[in-house]
């Protein structure tokens, strides 16, 4: 289940009053740690757009990119410390939409010269249509 992050932020209430603590345990240790956040990098992968109308775009990318999304959304809700990933967050900075995004800078503590590097790199290499994705939200992360 692909949505299962999105689905469990968006059902919470609902989900909690069934769920054990050793399952939820088993969400956030199991699948959203050790899988997602220890595993997936999103510097790693690339973003092609393949149509673009009236400001609209459709793209391809890594199916885990909107996993990714997601879990750093449920992450930030369930206030989970995820700070030893912080250079995997900045790195999704130009996947992020607005609620990626917003939970991403909650995080992000003085970043390194090489997190900076690479996430610009981004913008400078253009070796994929990715610095053209989401502008917006490499704006937003330098203002902030």
């Amino acid at each position: 289940m692909t949505d299962v992050f999105e689905y469990y932020d968006d059902h919470q209430q609902q989900i909690d009053k069934y769920i054990t603590p050793q399952e939820k345990k088993k969400l956030i240790d199991e699948l959203m740690m050790n899988i997602v956040f220890e595993k997936f990098n999103p510097a790693n992968q690339k973003l092609t757009i393949t149509k673009e109308f009236n400001g609209n775009k459709t793209y391809t990318t890594h199916s885990w990119i909107h996993i990714y999304g997601d879990c750093i959304q449920l992450a930030a809700k369930l206030n989970l410390d995820v700070s030893k990933y912080q250079s995997k967050l900045i790195s999704y900075i130009p996947f992020a939409y607005d609620s990626h995004l917003k939970a991403i800078l909650g995080w992000i503590r003085r970043p390194t010269s090489v997190e900076i590097s690479t996430l610009i790199q981004v913008y400078r290499g253009k070796t994929s249509d990715l610095w053209r994705h989401q502008p917006e939200s490499f704006i937003k992360a330098c203002k902030e």
